[in-house]
């Protein structure tokens, strides 16, 4: 493994959590759904990076249309907790069949 690689991770996730926590307007949940995400899910970053206010390949125009719903806190912590075990489920099988 490349040695500075653990560390521009960290830099990267604590970057993310930064920008999350600094963004005024979320389209998918709320600061706390978000946050549960992150620390308890340990999902947050990369659902962020690939969700969150306008993914690289949308145009500007798609970042003004927000859900009629965001996920609120508790939900976000419900989905924390989902998530990864859903995650380790389908690696599970995907290498199992595989």
């Amino acid at each position: 493994m490349w040695s500075p690689l653990p560390g521009l991770t960290v830099v990267a996730w604590v970057g993310t959590f930064v920008v999350m926590l600094a963004t005024p307007r979320h389209r998918y949940g709320n600061r706390w759904a978000w946050f549960w995400l992150f620390t308890v899910g340990q999902v947050g970053a990369p659902l962020y990076l690939l969700l969150e206010t306008r993914p690289l390949w949308r145009d500007r125009a798609w970042s003004d249309r927000t859900p009629a719903n965001p996920v609120g806190g508790g939900v976000g912590c419900l989905w924390s907790i989902l998530l990864p075990i859903a995650a380790s489920l389908v690696l599970f099988a995907g290498t199992a069949l595989g």
